[in-house]
């Protein structure tokens, strides 16, 4: 039976930050939805993307504590209780654990967001993962890079995301360096790097796996071959991204090792995304999060894929009846593409000039910006230094390939003063 406004208790969304807001948008067509967060002095750039209007309760876990917060909690009497970005995975989980709730429990819950304990214990199902180890001193990671390491080697924080302080390294200085700029330092999930995550460089072609879970049965949503590019000091940014066919013979092995993972990591619920490489001996997990994609755009993933991603992670939680209409590999339709914007050098973000430039591609659908307009821009050597995305979209990849190059080379002049 099709679910209505007003049919179920309301929604609980936790860290609803940036595209945890679609979630938002999207509950409220079924419920109130009230919203957690984990921590009230979260900085301005998470905090700006929220939309407190949309809430009928905003509760803040940092003041109130886990048992305060239940309390309330019980009184509402929510109907589900969504991780909203990667920062509410944890408490996410022990909530709705504890009160019961279409959960993927917290037992296994470091596992998702600790990169170490992510791949061991994806290892100890006999899934295949990346050579690697988690280290705290300067001596013991140079010991493991001489003794293990024929190839380069990937130095990152345990636990970040958005290739934050991710180093590629091809002799001991580099690891020396790398290891010291990750070391002791605040990561973008706002925690200090008390250890470093050593791995083998993967070779082969980077994939993105976008997936909804219910009750176990997974759902791919939408595929993505990722480009991306080695800047000074050996850091890997995010170039663009092309959806992929799902029902093409050589993702399948790509399909089967993601599915086998969330059922590893006991992910039976709402929506994930993994990162993995295509290497000569089959895929590897680079990292997974419990969450929606931050790249996520229902509006024109509907018009490529015919799914309404975001809906789909409601139903998860709500209406698995409805779900089980809808087919486990979606239908590719058209060519789409998803280009993160490079700054090379020191400018300012002019929208103006950029939505101007962008309107005359053959491809352009979209933009969405991580900065305001006129704000400083400095060098982009990650993702949350990238000012924003742009989303191609048409039925010939070829157009989508060409208006991506000159996006390149507008990029050499936009940011200019």
């Amino acid at each position: 039976m099709e679910l209505v406004l007003g049919d179920i208790g309301p929604i609980v969304l936790v860290d609803a930050f940036s595209r945890g807001m679609l979630l938002c948008e999207e509950a409220l067509k079924y419920s109130d939805c009230i919203h957690v967060v984990t921590n009230k002095n979260m900085p301005d750039i998470f905090l700006r993307t929220i939309d407190n209007n949309k809430f009928s309760k905003i509760y803040y876990f940092d003041e109130l504590g886990f048992d305060e917060l239940i309390s309330n909690l019980k009184r509402d009497s929510p109907s589900a209780i969504i991780a909203g970005s990667e920062f509410g995975v944890h408490l996410a989980d022990s909530l709705s654990e504890e009160l019961r709730l279409p959960s993927n429990g917290k037992k296994l819950s470091i596992a998702r967001r600790n990169k170490n304990e992510m791949a061991n214990e994806i290892y100890r199902h006999g899934i295949p993962v990346p050579f690697k180890s988690c280290v705290s001193s300067e001596s013991i990671a140079l010991e493991w890079f001489k003794n293990n390491s024929s190839n380069p080697v990937v130095v990152k924080p345990v636990d970040s995301a958005g290739s934050d302080n991710v180093f590629i390294c091809n002799n001991e200085d580099d690891l020396v360096l790398a290891f010291n700029n990750v070391i002791g330092s605040v990561n973008l999930m706002l925690s200090s790097n008390s250890s470093v995550l050593l791995q083998e460089y993967l070779e082969g072609d980077e994939y993105v796996v976008n997936t909804v879970s219910c009750n176990g049965d997974h759902w791919i949503t939408d595929i993505w071959l990722y480009t991306k590019k080695v800047v000074d000091g050996g850091r890997k940014i995010y170039d663009y991204q092309v959806l992929v066919d799902s029902k093409k013979q050589n993702i399948k092995p790509i399909i089967n090792y993601v599915t086998s993972i969330l059922d590893a990591l006991n992910i039976k619920y709402g929506a994930s995304h993994t990162e993995l490489m295509l290497t000569s001996e089959g895929p590897k997990i680079i990292e997974i999060g419990a969450r929606l994609s931050g790249d996520s755009h229902p509006f024109l993933l509907k018009k490529a894929t015919e799914n309404e991603t975001v809906e789909m992670v409601l139903k998860s939680y709500l209406d698995k009846e409805s779900l089980n209409l809808i087919e486990k590999n979606y239908n590719k339709n058209g060519s789409l593409f998803i280009v993160d914007l490079l700054v090379l050098g020191d400018g300012v973000l002019n929208k103006e000039k950029i939505f101007t430039f962008f309107k005359t591609l053959v491809s352009f659908y979209d933009v969405r910006f991580r900065v305001d307009d006129r704000e400083l821009l400095e060098k982009t050597i990650d993702l949350s230094s990238s000012p924003g995305s742009v989303f191609l979209y048409g039925e010939n990849e070829r157009d989508l390939y060409n208006d991506y190059l000159l996006i390149r080379e507008f990029e050499k002049e936009c940011y200019k003063v």
